[in-house]
């Protein structure tokens, strides 16, 4: 119903995941794909775009910078496929800026 109401009313849904933690200490963190996302077969199901966030510096500090960031387009429905996107970030500002091209996302 919320899908339908969006379209009718032309404005879009954000829904917000955490990823599902690793099932040992031990486990080491990998990126997130669209399974790591908690009730991921209905949020799969239902989207036209996922997104998933990667803080590079949480993970391995020693090999990243406070800066690193990366979106992996897990899925895009209408759009031209899926991939990574490195990014800046300002956690200061907490602002998201393309690596490349200098500009907000």
């Amino acid at each position: 119903r919320l899908n339908m109401m969006a379209l009718q009313r032309n404005f879009a849904i954000i829904i917000l995941s955490q990823y599902s933690r690793p099932d040992t200490k031990n486990q080491v963190l990998k990126r997130p794909t669209t399974v790591s996302l908690k009730g991921s077969s209905w949020i799969e199901q239902k989207s036209d775009v996922i997104l998933l966030l990667w803080y590079l510096y949480i993970v391995s500090p020693g090999k990243h910078t406070p800066t690193d960031f990366e979106i992996y387009i897990g899925k895009n429905k209408d759009g031209v496929g899926t991939g990574r996107i490195e990014c800046r970030f300002n956690p200061s500002a907490l602002q998201i800026t393309d690596k490349q091209k200098n500009f907000e996302i």
